[in-house]
């Protein structure tokens, strides 16, 4: 709630919470009972705001208003308003303690992003522009309005956002920066059996850069009934590598479902679903060595989970993402933007990648030795075969 008192002329000063208008009400100060009834602001007029009476007020420009109440019991500082028709809303509070940077009464979360859709939730105080921009060189994807009551809002990407990069959502009136995201691309949705739902596939988008040993992939899951023992689900992580930043070779299913069709390695791991829980979870780590020919190299994966008792198996989409690079401070920088001349050859990623870690098993060097690989390969058939077991 923003609440401001002028003591100079006894106007206690509010925003009206469902509509964002800056409203007002004569009052007699501490100690006296809170007014009931408030007057909207129709506009800033000299006579009612001026410097002698406490107020400074400047004309709009566009559609941006400025009111400076520097007499409050909440503290002083600046009320940022846009005009909506007669009337003034609420879009932002300068404190004139601190930094005075200009905070936005609105709020932003991405709950779920590609590089195609992103859907954000909106925590809204009033309608107010916002954009999605490249935190790289600035480019501007997307410009929309602050829904005017709290919720989500499903936006569209054309053309496709680059996997891998950091986008900021901007207040467009205060340049305020309200959240950021790092969509990753996603090939079909999952792919059910009848006692194992997958989750999509995550990622931990921090860590895809060089150098960083704790970037991980994995999935939830959900089993349609709970167990009176802890499960361990037998799991893999296929991973597909491209230097170049090239689609990997993917088999959409009927269902809506996909299949990464040549993994280069895959990496064995357990989605543990604990005792009397139907939600369980798993994942593996994939190292990435500190070489900057990595940088740009687009990592492909798909999670694939089986329950042997049931003789069942399901599986994530097949989610991908561009490894970044990093500054002196660790901090991850975003990769190139796609169709960028590759950096290093696929040969020598896989050696990189293979050499990070030992559970990792070469699809084409293991097919008769390698159970994980026999496993792959059998999995890929049953995922392939039309009239599996699916919800």
């Amino acid at each position: 709630m923003y609440l401001r008192y002028n003591a100079a002329d006894r106007r206690l000063y509010a925003v009206d919470q469902r509509s964002s208008e800056i409203v007002f009400a004569q009052w007699q100060g501490p100690g006296s009972p809170l007014p009931s009834v408030f007057s909207r602001v129709i506009g800033f007029h000299q006579a009612s705001f001026s410097a002698k009476r406490g107020f400074i007020a400047r004309p709009p420009i566009g559609v941006a208003g400025v009111l400076i109440i520097p007499d409050g019991i909440h503290g002083t500082g600046t009320l940022l308003a846009t005009q909506d028709g007669a009337t003034w809303k609420l879009s932002g509070f300068r404190s004139a303690a601190g930094s005075g940077r200009a905070r936005s009464v609105w709020a932003c979360r991405s709950v779920e992003h590609s590089i195609s859709t992103a859907r954000l939730r909106f925590e809204a105080k009033g309608t107010v522009m916002f954009q999605v921009i490249d935190s790289v060189d600035a480019s501007v994807h997307y410009v929309g309005a602050v829904p005017a009551d709290p919720g989500y809002l499903d936006v569209n990407f054309q053309p496709a956002l680059t996997p891998g990069r950091t986008y900021l959502v901007k207040d467009v009136l205060l340049g305020a920066i309200q959240d950021s995201f790092v969509p990753k691309q996603r090939f079909g949705d999952v792919t059910a059996s009848i006692s194992i739902q997958p989750g999509r596939g995550q990622l931990i988008d921090r860590h895809a850069k060089i150098g960083s040993q704790l970037f991980s992939a994995g999935a939830t899951v959900t089993m349609s009934s709970a167990s009176s023992t802890e499960r361990s689900l037998p799991s893999q992580l296929w991973v597909a590598v491209a230097p170049g930043g090239q689609d990997p070779a993917v088999v959409m299913l009927p269902g809506g479902g996909a299949v990464l069709t040549a993994p280069d390695f895959i990496v064995p791991f357990d989605c543990l679903v604990r005792s009397g829980s139907t939600y369980g979870s798993g994942g593996a780590f994939l190292p990435i060595a500190n070489d900057p020919g990595l940088i740009g190299t687009k990592l492909c994966f798909q999670v694939v989970i089986t329950d042997r008792e049931l003789n069942e198996v399901a599986a994530t989409d097949v989610f991908c993402t561009l490894i970044g690079g990093v500054t002196q401070d660790g901090r991850r920088v975003s990769p190139p933007a796609l169709n960028k001349p590759k950096r290093i050859s696929h040969e020598h990623a896989l050696r990189l990648f293979k050499n990070q870690a030992t559970r990792k098993v070469s699809v084409h060097e293991a097919l008769g030795s390698s159970k994980s690989a026999v496993r792959a390969r059998k999995i890929r058939k049953l995922l392939l075969t039309p009239g599996q077991k699916k919800k």
